[in-house]
């Protein structure tokens, strides 16, 4: 009777064990995931204002007038 006891434990720990590995590899997806979002919105964020430089720079005149007539724009904010 008590060896069936102790075997109960047993798995009943293992399930709580495993339970645990599993919200752990889970909540540091959610986390990465989060991060690069982050990352993301702040390249977007810079994007953003350095289109802004330039739409407000007088010497910008030709893009600005190009601008309505553009299929896309690309900006890189910051190249490494």
């Amino acid at each position: 009777m008590k060896e069936k006891q102790g075997q109960g434990r047993k798995v009943k720990m293992d399930r709580i064990l495993f339970i645990l590995a599993v919200g752990m590899v889970f909540a540091s997806i959610t986390s990465a995931i989060a991060d690069q979002e982050d990352v993301a919105q702040g390249i977007v964020d810079k994007a953003q204002a350095t289109l802004s430089e330039f739409i407000r720079d007088p010497k910008s005149s030709s893009l600005r007038s190009n601008l309505d007539h553009a299929w896309g724009v690309f900006i890189f904010p910051e190249v490494r």
